[in-house]
């Protein structure tokens, strides 16, 4: 499934019954995991993380990169979720990105890391396949139905989303876009979710 990507100025924070905001500024929410090995500073001390990217140089496997949101719980599990929209700032894209971009599919997300390494996460059937080039700047991501499936899961326990992204097979080479992470001089990554009991 193709999706739309557009570009939008980042929204303002936010909360209460029925939206959450968050935008991260912990540089242990977001990083890369690359052939087992887990990075919160990005790509090589850039401040920024790719998707899509197979195989980094001197790499065997793709990268995985991992955005994580603590909801604590302020949507309760089984809500409706009217929209949920993740907003990037692509600092570079290269060759033709084809990648996959989805929540984790589990009950209890936790924080990525060293103990918790995103390429050996499932990704949610509802993931949406990016595979446009929209330019530098930013970016928003319609990831709906994949928090939707999370939310819908039964022991689903409240308290964090993680996004993260998945090669697409057969896309080997820099088909990437690079997003800014924490630490880096344009807005790291922010997700707004609205929902309805």
């Amino acid at each position: 499934m193709q999706i739309g990507i557009g570009i939008s100025p980042m929204l303002g924070s936010s909360g209460g019954c029925g939206v959450f905001t968050q935008q991260l500024d912990d540089t242990d929410d977001d990083g890369h995991d690359v052939d087992g090995t887990w990075s919160n500073v990005g790509i090589t001390g850039f401040n920024y993380d790719m998707l899509g990217f197979n195989p980094y140089v001197g790499a065997t496997t793709e990268i995985v990169a991992a955005f994580s949101f603590s909801t604590g719980g302020a949507i309760p599990q089984g809500a409706t979720i009217d929209s949920a929209i993740l907003t990037v700032y692509i600092t570079l894209e290269s060759g033709s990105p084809n990648f996959d971009l989805g929540c984790q599919d589990i009950d209890a997300a936790a924080q990525p890391g060293a103990g918790n390494l995103p390429t050996g996460w499932a990704i949610t059937s509802e993931a949406e396949t990016v595979n446009t080039t929209p330019g530098t700047g930013l970016a928003t991501v319609d990831i709906t139905s994949s928090v939707q499936e999370v939310v819908d899961r039964t022991l689903w326990d409240e308290g964090r989303i993680n996004v993260m992204s998945k090669n697409n097979a057969g896309t080997v080479g820099n088909n990437n876009w690079c997003v800014a992470d924490v630490g880096h001089a344009s807005p790291a990554v922010q997700l707004v979710i609205t929902w309805s009991p």
